[in-house]
């Protein structure tokens, strides 16, 4: 019993500590789910992976209301970056895809994190 009693008393700051990590859910908009990987912009940019359809679903989060909710992530997962030639620059990072992001992922994330807090991308290896 005395030894529950300790180990319980133990534990219990690491249980605090965890919880204080995600006090409410990740919440935001993530590509993959509508999107997955149509890379076709030739009909409508926004409706494939590519600036403008971030920058549009960016800007829907925002003036919709959704970032004062908690809705405050803009996930870019695959199909963003270049896959051509090594798909690196010569650090090594991932290059955005020219045809459809022609700023760049840099300054492109420069963008959402103006109107959403949290910016995230998937880095394949």
């Amino acid at each position: 019993m005395m030894r529950t009693v300790i180990l319980t008393l133990a534990l219990a700051p690491l249980a605090s500590a965890r919880n204080a990590l995600a006090p409410t859910p990740p919440m935001g908009w993530m590509s993959w789910e509508i999107f997955r990987c149509e890379v076709d912009c030739s009909a409508d940019d926004t409706s494939c992976i590519s600036e403008a359809m971030y920058k549009a679903q960016t800007d829907a989060l925002s003036d919709g209301g959704y970032v004062e909710a908690g809705y405050t992530g803009i996930h870019m997962d695959d199909c963003w970056e270049q896959k051509e030639d090594g798909g690196r620059d010569e650090n090594g990072e991932l290059l955005a895809n020219a045809t459809r992001s022609r700023r760049g992922s840099r300054r492109w994330a420069t963008t959402f994190m103006r109107k959403a807090p949290r910016s995230a991308s998937t880095q394949p290896s």
